[in-house]
């Protein structure tokens, strides 16, 4: 596949296995995205510059590191009341970004 513009339904459904065969078995969400946009990004590099992707997250499921991000950004906004274990989060949880060569 070359250009997202021109996959097919049988293209999609072989990139979705390889999807599935690269990220089963994986030890965490963090671990399965990251490989998911690496696999995306390569697999369409002629028409994407840059693949995310983002899951709302609770609050109590977040790393400490996130949470303390999210706790120093509620209190500069007076909203750390609002925080609780199920407020959902929305995170990045992988990211791939590359360059398209200038046309001549």
């Amino acid at each position: 596949m070359a250009k997202i513009s021109q996959v097919s339904g049988d293209s999609l459904k072989v990139f979705m296995d390889k999807v599935k065969d690269n990220i089963s078995g994986g030890k965490s969400l963090d671990e399965a995205a990251l490989k998911f946009t690496e696999l995306m990004f390569e697999e369409f590099k002629e028409s994407i510059v840059l693949v995310r992707l983002f899951a709302t997250v609770p609050f109590e499921h977040l790393p400490a590191p996130n949470q303390a991000f999210v706790n120093r950004l509620a209190a500069s906004q007076n909203i750390s009341k609002l925080i609780n274990n199920q407020t959902l989060v929305l995170s990045l949880l992988g990211t791939m970004a590359g360059h398209h060569e200038e046309l001549p």
